[in-house]
């Protein structure tokens, strides 16, 4: 067994290549999707959460998943939380210490870390991706180092207007799920079902169909090579952005 074990939920690989590059730092550690490992157990010297930011707070799933961990079965005394945001820093990390602490844990550091912006059904994205990887990979590096050594740094507070703002948003994101269609440039090759963190995409007669549970991660909008799924019109011929260091058989969750 791995001396550490990182957690991560990713939709374009951000999070992904940032749980990568710690890993490589602190040596010796098992990196695993949350989506594909929903009952982690065991005991490890650092577990870590890598996740990004939705509407200044935790992703629903990722919420949901800590919420479930069963901490008899993981054992640590040194738990982290990265949480990567294309905009202002989230609350995320103050949403898993409580968390943790209901259960007898806390978080022994966290930190928020900017990366490329993606939210791709918002805003049009820049061109500076891979400008962004590289600043983002020096401050991984930093950070990495300082898990390595265990530091303490628990750095969580809990803004009123960060908390309603989450309870208000993310409800009315994840209704969203109903402006997602599929062209007819689909040509049912599966990547968006295989990589889907909720299972929410299936095939019927050969074109991917979108479900109700989605946790508008854009996975699907971003790595389809036809760009045949988007959000209304709002997507449609614009440029998609995943990871330059990821590639997409690493993404997928599922056969």
């Amino acid at each position: 067994m791995a001396k550490n074990l990182i957690l991560y939920f990713s939709g374009t690989g951000n999070s992904l290549a940032a749980a990568k590059r710690i890993a490589k730092e602190i040596g010796d550690t098992d990196i695993r999707a949350m989506a594909a490992y929903p009952d982690p157990e065991g005991e490890y010297d650092r577990v870590g959460f890598v996740f990004p930011c939705y509407a200044m707070g935790l992703p629903r799933f990722v919420n949901e998943y800590i919420e479930k961990l069963d901490t008899e079965k993981l054992v640590t005394d040194y738990y982290f939380a990265v949480e990567t945001n294309g905009g202002w820093p989230g609350n995320s990390n103050t949403q898993i210490n409580k968390i943790l602490k209901s259960k007898g844990e806390a978080l022994s550091f966290s930190i928020n870390i900017k990366m490329f912006a993606n939210y791709i059904a918002l805003y049009s994205m820049k061109d500076n991706a891979k400008v962004m990887a590289k600043e983002a990979d020096r401050e991984f590096d930093s950070v990495a180092v300082n898990i390595r050594k265990k530091m303490r740094n628990i750095n969580t507070f809990r803004a009123f207007y960060m908390g309603l703002f989450y309870s208000i948003s993310l409800p009315r994101l994840l209704k969203k799920v109903k402006d997602f269609h599929v062209s007819d440039e689909c040509n049912g090759c599966r990547c968006c079902a295989r990589l889907c963190p909720t299972a929410n995409i299936c095939l019927e007669t050969g074109k991917s169909a979108i479900g109700l549970n989605c946790e508008q991660c854009m996975a699907c909008i971003q790595w389809c090579p036809k760009q045949a799924i988007n959000y209304k019109r709002k997507t449609v011929g614009k440029r998609r952005y995943t990871h330059p260091a990821i590639n997409i058989s690493e993404m997928f969750l599922r056969d």
